[in-house]
């Protein structure tokens, strides 16, 4: 599923497209009838989402998904939705959101802390500890520091799908932080794991 969201957003970003509003709500899972396989898109696009409309939004901690710099005033890039991509991969691995609290707080740690629990998860290895990495390159607050782009995102990922099909990824056991994201999300976070 995961692999299906970066996909999807390296074909925006090769159409000259930035999506700028990727959280949960806007992940839709299609199922093939008879065949059990989900497949994942993105909906929602350019929506505008910005600090300014925090304030009417009936979920603030949708701001927990906005990089650094569009907080600080700069634009929506695909760098930034890359930043909304790790946020969304490190709530499903933390089962919460990066950042908590008040709106004002959510923005003010977006700029200026680094995401706690993922350093804990990137220790223990396996496949949370790679995914764990792999949010934390996204949610680099400096942009150029994240992937260069979301083809090398998916690139990534896909290694990391080739490496669990190895056995060389032990596959993740995230059990409670499943169930919780679950709660959080309406389904929709636990099932980007598999």
């Amino acid at each position: 599923i995961l692999l299906d969201i970066a996909r999807g957003l390296a074909a925006c970003h090769d159409a000259g497209v930035v999506h700028r509003a990727l959280w949960p709500e806007h992940v839709i899972l299609e199922t093939t009838p008879g065949a059990g396989d989900s497949m994942a898109r993105l909906t929602g696009l350019g929506l505008g989402f910005t600090a300014e409309l925090l304030d009417d939004s009936p979920a603030p901690a949708l701001a927990g998904s906005l990089a650094p710099e569009v907080v600080q005033g700069g634009a929506f890039t695909p760098a930034s939705d890359l930043y909304a991509f790790g946020s969304l991969v490190a709530a499903a691995l933390l089962g919460r959101p990066v950042f908590m609290g008040s709106p004002d707080r959510v923005l003010r740690a977006q700029v200026e802390q680094a995401p706690e629990g993922l350093d804990e998860l990137r220790s223990k290895g396996g496949l949370a500890g790679s995914l764990a990495a792999l949010a934390q390159r996204c949610l680099h607050k400096e942009p150029t520091a994240r992937y260069p782009s979301a083809t090398a995102l998916v690139l990534a990922l896909e290694a990391l799908v080739g490496s669990v099909r190895r056995g060389a990824v032990a596959p993740a056991r995230l059990g409670w932080r499943l169930l919780l994201a679950a709660a959080m999300a309406g389904a929709v976070l636990p099932t980007l794991l598999l």
